[in-house]
């Protein structure tokens, strides 16, 4: 057994914080950097929770990864980590410059992970050297059954690579009377992607409305008359319950990080409503990425695309063949909204705080936060207003 030390302890804090300063904020503006070499090592740490604790990883503290020219990725499997820190920190050897959005992650392999892990649980951790996979953002665990989040790739991609848009470019003020405004019962055909990644229409029907929502279920993913949670419909019940705790995680999450664009301001305001006029954040529930299974236990529970704040010339412009629906919207998974709903409102509370960050730091201050900084105040939001709204923190 080892025991480490408050030096050691400090010091090697000191180093991460050292990787991790100077992260925050960058300059919608920011050029290309050169250099075509990546990250080419890695360093895992291990770092046990107490300073005076008797470890029980049976590795090494410190382990040193190394790429070979043109390799992309790498598997290691740690045992013993229950109750331990892993950091892993990135190291360039290179002499040239790299973007961070070209540095790549590390995440847990979520197959890799006993369902009742506890000492000597086994995980498999990737450590990709360029972004070629999925980020994990969230396990979920449901008695015995653990369901895993994935983030949107497409979404974060287009904000990292915002800087060939122009923020304010495309979007239309309050363009909408409010007699124009959907209402309970109006159908509606938003631009969506299929199993194929091709973009289609999706015909929706607005279910259910709050102050500040408006809920949107696909009309294959709704059926009164569904009793079981594996059937991928939800009910009328279940639809007006997402309206409800949207409203619950509106007034905390504003309160926390200012608003979503349009919001927050007076009728008379001529942003107010946002790029469709409407004060309501919309929320549509379908099949993302056509991945049903009644077994499903991982996927995108849900995301929000900044692509929509744009009009379609605008996106034309940039050589893409995303689709824009033009509002201030979420999308979210039918499946998963019907079998880990408590994990589906979270997922809300996490998405509402990346809308609010594109209104607060691109659209109203000319800035990009760094993925990693984005994505640590979605967790944030995640584990402030959770308890708030009736989700347990054991989950």
């Amino acid at each position: 057994m080892k025991r480490y030390t408050l030096g050691w302890y400090l010091g090697l804090m000191g180093l991460c914080m050292a990787v991790l300063l100077g992260c925050g904020d960058k300059p919608a503006s920011d050029p290309e950097v050169e250099g075509e070499e990546k990250v080419s090592e890695a360093l895992l740490y291990v770092i046990v929770p107490k300073l005076d604790h008797e470890e029980v990883y049976s590795g090494e503290a410190v382990q040193k990864v190394s790429f070979a020219e043109g390799e992309s990725a790498k598997d290691l499997t740690l045992t013993d980590v229950q109750g331990h820190s892993v950091f892993l920190v990135k190291v360039n050897t290179q002499s040239s410059k790299v973007a961070a959005k070209d540095t790549g992650h590390g995440y847990t392999t979520p197959h890799a992970v006993s369902q009742n892990a506890g000492e000597g649980a086994s995980r498999a951790l990737s450590l990709p050297r360029e972004d070629a996979g999925r980020a994990v953002s969230g396990n979920f665990v449901r008695g015995n059954q653990t369901f895993t989040r994935y983030d949107h790739t497409g979404a974060q991609e287009f904000t990292r690579n915002l800087p060939s848009l122009s923020p304010t470019r495309g979007l239309r003020e309050n363009p909408l009377a409010a007699a124009a405004l959907a209402s309970l019962g109006d159908k509606r055909a938003f631009w969506v992607q299929d199993k194929a990644d091709q973009w289609i229409q999706l015909p929706a029907v607005l279910r259910a409305v709050s102050p500040h929502s408006k809920v949107w279920v696909a009309e294959e993913n709704y059926s009164e008359l569904s009793e079981g949670e594996t059937d991928n419909k939800l009910t009328q019940e279940q639809v007006q319950r997402f309206a409800d705790k949207f409203e619950q995680i509106y007034q905390y999450e504003t309160a926390l990080f200012g608003y979503e664009y349009g919001g927050g301001l007076s009728p008379t305001d001529k942003r107010y409503g946002g790029v469709d006029g409407d004060p309501a954040v919309h929320i549509l529930v379908y099949d993302i990425e056509y991945d049903y299974s009644p077994t499903q236990t991982m996927g995108v529970f849900g995301f929000y695309w900044a692509k929509d704040y744009y009009d379609q010339a605008t996106l034309n412009t940039g050589q893409t063949t995303m689709k824009t629906n033009r509002a201030e919207i979420f999308y979210i998974d039918a499946f998963f909204s019907d079998i880990v709903a408590d994990a589906i409102y979270s997922t809300l509370a996490h998405e509402f705080q990346h809308m609010i960050n594109f209104n607060e730091k691109a659209l109203q201050r000319q800035k990009i936060s760094e993925t990693w900084y984005d994505e640590m105040l979605s967790l944030l939001a995640e584990d402030v207003i959770s308890p708030k709204i009736g989700i347990d923190y054991a989950n």
